[in-house]
């Protein structure tokens, strides 16, 4: 017989290490089981109207009943999108608070000294949800009509282009355009896509570079000109509008949205919140929308969202660091 098993008080000492531990794991249980008991939020770092507020937006409704819970969207804009990041990276780890980003947040790091969150460590990646490209488009104003003539006037004369956040996709897909073609293109950035779009409307702004969803209205009552798609080849949705690479050989440049939660936020939940968004890019009428809108549907794991979002770490690091740019 051991001193521990003689000694009364280490064995109560152990029951009541072993009743804790059951009762923490009890209680772990019943809060996984329980998820969600209340709102989530998706916090959005634009404006209304661009392709991430359309893809959000979309997607809530059916996610709210999937979860049997309210899915609210919240529009956080401002700041390249650093405002909406930051707030979710102190949000607690329990899923109620999302971040639905495009990959301005793998470029944050690149143009940013200080920043209020780690663009690596501060998220757990959820899912990869759509992937989508731009098209540039004029005011009717703007004299080069064709994209030959739009590029050969950009090498010789500035030309602003509006859109979102520094770093967005349309931000690196204007970089490289200047970089590729020698292009002078000035751009201007906006909280999002719908107020340079209503400044291009307003004849306040040369030329936009938006998702399809927010232009393709406009582009159809002839409000704005098409002049390229970013895509490598013409697109199924505008087959009469020419690839930017049938001007600028080589040129190509696409993006996506995702989901993050709060890095910490337990497995199960980031699971269950996968879950539901992929059932939402399953359902045929979303599905439908979102392909007339161009999108790409992906729906990924966690596991494959954050490969995907690794790589774009390393690959758009390399992009703004030869430009030299720093925002701060």
């Amino acid at each position: 017989m051991t001193y521990a098993t003689q000694c009364p008080w280490i064995r109560s000492g152990r029951l009541f290490l072993s009743a804790v531990l059951m009762v923490g794991m009890a209680l772990s249980g019943t809060a996984m089981a329980t998820f969600p008991d209340k709102t989530i939020r998706i916090i959005l770092p634009v404006a209304p109207g661009g392709a991430t507020d359309i893809v959000a937006r979309r997607l809530a409704v059916h996610m709210a009943g999937t979860l049997k819970q309210p899915v609210v969207i919240e529009n956080q804009a401002g700041g390249g999108g650093n405002i909406a990041a930051g707030f979710v990276a102190r949000a607690p780890a329990d899923g109620y608070t999302l971040l639905m980003s495009a990959t301005a947040l793998v470029a944050a790091p690149f143009l940013y000294t200080k920043l209020p969150f780690d663009a690596e460590k501060s998220f757990e990646p959820i899912t990869q949800i759509v992937t989508f490209y731009n098209i540039l488009v004029a005011n009717p104003g703007v004299k080069p009509k064709t994209l030959a003539e739009f590029v050969a006037y950009a090498k010789d004369n500035r030309i602003a282009l509006g859109s979102g956040n520094l770093g967005g996709q349309s931000w690196i897909m204007t970089v490289k355009l200047n970089k590729m073609a020698g292009t002078k293109v000035d751009y201007i950035a906006y909280k999002g896509a719908g107020p340079a779009i209503a400044d291009a409307l307003g004849g306040h702004l040369d030329t936009v570079l938006a998702d399809p969803a927010s232009l393709k209205a406009y582009i159809a009552d002839g409000r704005l000109r098409p002049i390229a798609v970013t895509t490598p080849k013409r697109t199924r949705g505008f087959p009469d509008v020419p690839a930017i690479s049938e001007a600028v050989p080589g040129y190509e440049q696409e993006g996506w949205i995702g989901l993050f939660a709060p890095t910490g936020t337990p497995r199960d939940v980031v699971n269950r919140i996968q879950q539901a968004a992929k059932e939402a890019l399953a359902d045929p009428a979303i599905r439908q929308k979102l392909i007339d809108e161009d999108f790409g549907i992906v729906g990924s794991t966690p596991e494959e969202f954050s490969a995907l979002f690794k790589r774009d770490l390393a690959s758009y690091g390399k992009i703004i660091s030869d430009t030299g740019v720093k925002l701060d």
